[in-house]
């Protein structure tokens, strides 16, 4: 789906947009919530279909030890001029990845089992490489903003309004007038992450807790939700006030398995009460 080196452009397009800019604070918060149990320091995490590093840099802040898996060059191209040497990164299938059991403590699916064909044999392979936990990160079919995606690629209904209101602003609709010419305009930049979207498989929690407890045999220990409202309302500064939810009704859901027990030790803040610290 990203070989073209189009298409690469066109990804780094949408999270530069408005709507993908706060799209990716709204997903990183909803990450760092479902994280924000596990230890940093000394632990190393690997993201599978990394893509360009979007998430990556974001595993990396948080104080992880991070290897980037994609099947695209020229994603992780652009993930290496991005990370540097602060990442690892390797070419592979999330169906068959190129390292031993248990060889990371963490992993985590950011929007890419989308992406990927066998949904089941990837999930497998995140749960035998990682030792202490997995996240999985999905794009929800349960949610607006997928109706939204089906309502604008329904027979240009879209476009043909467009064309009435221009004809009554130009005073009235005249039923003998003749179609003016198309007019060659600039595409939107997430039109091509749009057109993607529509290609991917698109899941829902119900089948995707059945996906993760076959693989897995463990139910996972936290569930939340993020960006409820059509995309047309992602913009300005309200990212850093978005909701992450239980309800499983947002554009994007986010579960957290842990394969081992989290330890949570409580410390004493200045203000005498405790507060708990992953160990």
């Amino acid at each position: 789906m990203w070989d073209a080196v189009e298409e690469v452009a066109r990804y780094e397009a949408w999270y530069a947009s408005p709507r993908g800019a706060y799209a990716l604070a709204c997903e990183q918060r909803l990450i760092a919530s479902l994280i924000s149990a596990w230890p940093r320091r000394g632990h190393s995490l690997l993201e599978i279909g990394c893509g360009t590093g979007h998430f990556l840099e974001m595993f990396h802040n948080a104080g992880f030890d991070v290897t980037g898996l994609d099947s695209s060059l020229l994603m992780l191209e652009a993930a290496k001029s991005r990370m540097g040497f602060r990442a690892t990164l390797r070419v592979g299938q999330a169906e068959h990845m190129p390292f031993d059991d248990g060889a990371f403590d963490f992993a985590a699916f950011v929007t890419s089992l989308e992406c990927m064909d066998d949904r089941e044999a990837a999930l497998a392979e995140a749960f035998r490489v990682a030792s202490k936990g997995v996240v999985i990160v999905f794009l929800n079919s349960w949610s607006l903003y997928r109706l939204e995606l089906r309502f604008l690629t329904r027979s240009g209904l879209c476009g043909r309004l467009r064309k009435c209101r221009a004809r009554r602003k130009k005073g009235g609709i005249d039923a003998t007038a003749p179609e003016p010419a198309p007019v060659e305009k600039k595409k939107p930049a997430d039109n091509g992450r749009r057109h993607a979207l529509e290609q991917a498989h698109w899941y829902n929690l119900a089948g995707m807790l059945k996906a993760v407890y076959k693989a897995s045999g463990k139910p996972p220990k936290c569930i939340r939700s993020v960006l409820f409202s059509p995309s047309m309302f992602w913009k300005g500064e309200g990212a850093c006030r978005s909701v992450t939810c239980p309800l499983p009704f947002g554009a994007v859901v986010g579960l957290r398995v842990d394969l081992t027990p989290v330890c949570v030790t409580p410390i004493v803040v200045p203000s005498g009460k405790a507060m708990p610290v992953a160990q």
